[in-house]
């Protein structure tokens, strides 16, 4: 793997065995609840919706949600809130972040 390479996950890879190796891990955080609001305020909210079909039953998707968020936590090297942030204060946040832990 190249150095400086991003990788966006999701589901379930968390539970890779050797996913310590691959490199920093970084958990986008956020409540259940800002995330589904910002999915919905986005100009194609519907079509957003319709690639997570996990979200069709949103009870269902906030008991997985409970579920994975302590292992999510327990793996993340850095934790960033992003609730209610911009792309541009995430990134100058996560870049700083970085910084400190390489």
């Amino acid at each position: 793997m190249s150095k400086d390479t991003l990788i966006s996950t999701g589901g379930g890879f968390y539970k890779q065995t050797n996913i310590k190796k691959i490199g920093i891990i970084v958990l986008l955080d956020s409540p259940f609840d800002a995330i589904i609001k910002r999915i919905k305020k986005h100009s194609n909210a519907a079509k957003k919706l319709k690639k997570r079909p996990l979200l069709a039953d949103l009870k269902k998707a906030k008991e997985l949600y409970d579920e994975r968020r302590p292992e999510y936590l327990k793996l993340a090297d850095i934790v960033l809130d992003v609730t209610d942030k911009s792309v541009q204060e995430c990134s100058a946040e996560l870049l700083k972040k970085v910084n400190k832990y390489v």
